[in-house]
């Protein structure tokens, strides 16, 4: 190999781990990574809420279970389960998260397999499950699918609550189709410290 190519190469080299080192100076803590920081494995938030789909509305039960947790990411399992109007429980398929601990700042606040910008739009203090939380409201413009569906998301977090979901409302319009839903928080099962 030539010298200028040799050179050419290295210089690329250079400017490739530079904005690689650049990039990663941009990212900042992940909230909702953090919001499981005193949360041991096994941890599980409930909530409760209804979910309006072209004019039929069912309950849902909510689950989020801290799975795994490393310096980089932690995943949670989401689990979902609609009680149709027959009173039939239907269980949605477990939706494995990995939340990393770090993102860019355009991406904070916004779920991790969402795309979109978040904004705070405001500060409340509400009371839910006996319970009083200051939150940030946080709302999303966003698409999901490839951009197949739209989404609007309005959140209340909380630094006082593991997992920081305190109130979630989202609206779905895809293909002429849409669907509302809320959820509360209801419960928190903190999973027992195992020894090292």
């Amino acid at each position: 190999m030539d010298r200028s190519r040799v050179w050419i190469l290295g210089l690329m080299l250079t400017l490739t781990v530079a904005l690689v080192r650049a990039d990663d100076a941009r990212l900042v803590d992940n909230p909702e990574y953090h919001g499981w920081d005193n949360a041991p494995i096994g941890t599980v938030v409930r909530s409760i809420g209804t979910t309006k789909v072209n004019g039929t509305t069912y309950k849902t039960k909510g689950s989020k279970t801290l799975v795994k947790r490393s310096p980089d990411s932690l995943t949670i399992d989401v689990q979902l389960i609609h009680d149709d109007p027959s009173g039939q429980d239907t269980p949605m398929p477990v939706d494995h998260r990995v939340i990393p601990a770090k993102v860019p700042p355009e991406r904070l606040h916004v779920p991790a397999g969402m795309g979109g910008k978040a904004t705070i739009t405001g500060q409340a203090t509400i009371t839910i499950a006996g319970r009083e939380f200051k939150c940030d409201i946080v709302e999303i413009e966003a698409t999901v699918g490839k951009g197949a569906a739209k989404v609007r998301v309005k959140q209340w977090l909380s630094n006082d609550l593991i997992g920081r979901t305190v109130r979630y409302e989202a609206f779905v319009e895809q293909d002429g189709e849409t669907m509302e839903s809320t959820s509360e928080f209801v419960s928190l099962e903190l999973a027992e410290e195992k020894p090292n």
